[in-house]
C-alpha cells in the first residue's frame, strides 16, 4: 500500500507539475471535506432557546401534512382521566386551546399555573382547554393534575398518535383553534398570562 501511495504522489507531481507541499493541502481538503459532508447529513433540531432535555422524543412521522395556521385542526378522540372519550370535532362551536404537554416536562409544568388561571378566566366564555398528555400512564398524569388541582380537561395520548397528527415534536406546544375549527394562532414554548391573553382574544 505504502509502494502504491509514494507511486501516486510521484505521478501526479510529475503529470501536473504540483509540488509536494500542494498535494498534502489538496489531499487535507478533499478530507476535510468529506468529513464535513458525513457530519451535515442528518440533523436534529430542537425548538429555539430549548435544551435537548426539555424537548420531547420526536414522535414518528404522519403521512399528513403538519396542521397549519389557516386550516382546519384534525380531529382525533382520546380518553380523559375519567375514562371518557373526548373527540375534538364533537367540539365545534367553542374556542379551544390545544395544549401538548408531560409531567417530566420543566417549561410544561412552568406554564401549568398561567394556563389554570386563563382557563378560569375564560371558561364562562365557552373556552375550552385541552392537555394533551404524551405517552404517560393515567395515574402517573392523574396524580399530578390533583396535586395542582388543575380543573380543565385533561387526555390521555398513550400511543402518541395525536402527538405524531399534530407534529408536537417539542413540548410545550399549544394549537388555537376558533369556533369554526379552524387553527388561528401555534405556539411552541411555555405560555405565560400576557401572551395567553393575546392568543385567545384571537379565538374567542
Amino acid at each position: 500500500m505504502r509502494a502504491i501511495l509514494d507511486w501516486l504522489q510521484r505521478y501526479i507531481v510529475d503529470r501536473w507539475a504540483i509540488g509536494p507541499r500542494v498535494l498534502a493541502i489538496l489531499l487535507l481538503g478533499a478530507l476535510l471535506l468529506a468529513v464535513v459532508g458525513c457530519m451535515g447529513g442528518s440533523r436534529n433540531f430542537s425548538a429555539a432557546g430549548e435544551s435537548k432535555a426539555n424537548a420531547s422524543p420526536a414522535p414518528a412521522a404522519s403521512t399528513s401534512a403538519a396542521p397549519r395556521v389557516g386550516n382546519e385542526a384534525p380531529d382525533f378522540a382520546l380518553e380523559d382521566l375519567n375514562g371518557q372519550t373526548v373527540r375534538l370535532s364533537d367540539l365545534r362551536g367553542k374556542p379551544i386551546l390545544i395544549n401538548f404537554w408531560a409531567t417530566w416536562c420543566p417549561p410544561c409544568k412552568e406554564e401549568m399555573p398561567d394556563l389554570e388561571k386563563a382557563y378560569r378566566k375564560y371558561r364562562d366564555q365557552g373556552v375550552v382547554f385541552l392537555g394533551v398528555d404524551e405517552g404517560e400512564k393515567a395515574d402517573t398524569v392523574r396524580r399530578f393534575v390533583q396535586q395542582s388541582s388543575y380543573s380543565w380537561t385533561f387526555l390521555l395520548d398513550t400511543e402518541m398518535k395525536v402527538t405524531s397528527l399534530y407534529r408536537a415534536t417539542s413540548i410545550p406546544m399549544s394549537f388555537f383553534v376558533d369556533r369554526q375549527g379552524v387553527i388561528r394562532d401555534v405556539h411552541l414554548g411555555p405560555l405565560n398570562a400576557s401572551t395567553l391573553d393575546a392568543k385567545l382574544a384571537k379565538i374567542r
